[in-house]
């Protein structure tokens, strides 16, 4: 009798292991690169990734160090629908929204603080001097019904909020953050917005967005970030989830440009929650294929369009074993090289063709930069002209003929970066039309340009 209920408790605790380990499975989480892939690809830095567990009933938050790669829980919060989960700028604390409220949250777990309007969607980490704020908005919805509200909230040195929160953009919940400068507001739900908090004599928003081509971009958008420093970046995805696209803002047509599309990796078939690191450089995301249960994490190059999975993991029915991914990164001991774009006010036109030049260039380190500019160039730079820290020039060409103009910005400690822009000079016709209508198209495509490494 003894014998047969021990035989009784033995299956009974083997069956229990049966069903944990079929309901751990759900959430089970592999690390898909090593730290030394993830090292190589950062350029030498490494980070953390932190992101949620979407488990029915019980999303969890974890982390991943990519210094060994692990994995850990963060505690402290669980259950349905924990989003968006960013590290803050010095990689100690996490902000996050769950069921319309948004939190501030320790890596080592314990919530710190509950921001106080509700809702409060989409927070974000900003940092002005050395004081952290959170900006959140009102409202998210496709049709602004209700518009919602964008707001600041500073935070003390112990991360919780001090003061009354400070209205940014009364005119719409704005998703997507603020970039380092405090000057661009991103939203992208149902349409793409921007808004330029520096324009005066008040804010100005921008929802044309032009493709590569020039012309008009009309389609639908979600999940909008902005780059973190200021050189005026943003990124969204288009609503069918299979691409996702960087804008620029445009100084010299005043405008926002496409600046780069990232195609879906092979065998995927929808990309979700892309966000722009701590690190102008790098953003993350996730894919999944058809099954839509297999979510994996990526991390983005956003310079040369290059990504790298780094996690993965079973799902149960509603989705990402590591979705939300963001990206925290630590650069200490190295020097980022510059970002620069460069823009012409008239790239095609009939001669003398005078052009005004404007070379957007950032330095994430605060290193000072110097420009030198090559009006013919081939692909090895001939300087003929330096403006030193000054990122502007202007100059004139008399013949018809395609140029490539070009600027180089330096650091000093780094290799200088190359962005380039096509001209074209033509002559009208004898309608007074242009002697080649294609020279048009041509210039407008080279309105941007990434950068080259040199």
């Amino acid at each position: 009798m003894t014998s047969s209920r021990q035989f009784l408790r033995w299956c009974s605790l083997l069956l229990l292991v049966f069903v944990l380990a079929a309901v751990d499975a759900r959430g089970a989480l592999t690390a898909e690169a090593t730290a030394a892939q993830v090292q190589t690809f950062l350029g030498g830095r490494t980070g953390k990734i932190v992101f949620v567990n979407e488990i029915t009933g019980a999303d969890k938050m974890y982390y991943c160090d990519l210094s060994d790669m692990s994995i850990t829980e963060i505690t402290g919060d669980t259950g349905e629908y924990l989003e968006s989960p960013l590290y803050s700028p010095g990689g100690t604390h996490i902000c996050y929204e769950k069921s319309g409220r948004s939190y501030i949250l320790s890596e080592t777990g314990g919530i710190l603080h509950t921001l106080p309007p509700n809702p409060a969607h989409e927070p974000h980490w900003y940092l002005e001097g050395t004081t952290n704020y959170i900006t959140y908005c009102t409202s998210v919805s496709k049709t602004y019904n209700p518009p919602g509200e964008t707001l600041k909230q500073e935070l003390t040195a112990g991360y919780t909020a001090t003061g009354s929160p400070v209205v940014l953009w009364a005119n719409r919940g704005m998703d997507s953050g603020l970039t380092a400068d405090g000057r661009w507001l991103g939203e992208a739900y149902g349409n793409s917005y921007c808004v330029d908090l520096f324009a005066s004599p008040s804010p100005v928003e921008y929802s044309n967005f032009y493709k590569a081509d020039g012309s008009l971009f009309g389609e639908q958008t979600c999940n909008g970030s902005m780059c973190p420093d200021d050189s005026g970046r943003y990124m969204s995805l288009l609503l069918s989830h299979e691409e996702l696209r960087m804008w620029q803002y445009n100084p010299s047509l005043d405008r926002w440009e496409e600046l780069r599309t990232v195609d879906l990796p092979p065998g995927k078939v929808e990309v979700q929650h892309p966000e722009w690191s701590t690190h102008p450089e790098f953003a993350t995301f996730t894919a999944c294929s058809a099954t839509y249960k297999d979510y994996e994490a990526y991390i983005l190059n956003t310079v040369d369009g290059s990504y790298l999975k780094v996690l993965s993991g079973d799902a149960d029915e509603r989705g990402g074993p590591c979705a939300h991914p963001h990206l925290w990164v630590d650069s200490t001991g190295v020097n980022t090289q510059p970002d620069a774009y460069l823009t012409a006010d008239r790239p095609s036109g009939g001669p003398p063709l005078n052009v005004s030049f404007i070379a957007v260039s950032t330095d994430l380190d605060g290193d000072p930069l110097t420009h030198e500019w090559n009006w013919d160039y081939s692909g090895a730079f001939v300087s003929d002209q330096d403006t030193g820290a000054t990122n502007t020039a202007s100059h004139t060409s008399d013949a018809d003929g395609s140029y490539v103009a070009a600027v180089r910005v330096s650091d000093g400690q780094t290799a200088p970066v190359v962005a380039q822009v096509n001209i074209t000079v033509s002559t009208p016709d004898d309608n007074g039309g242009c002697g080649a209508a294609a020279a048009t198209l041509l210039g407008a495509l080279g309105l941007l340009a990434w950068r080259r490494r040199n």
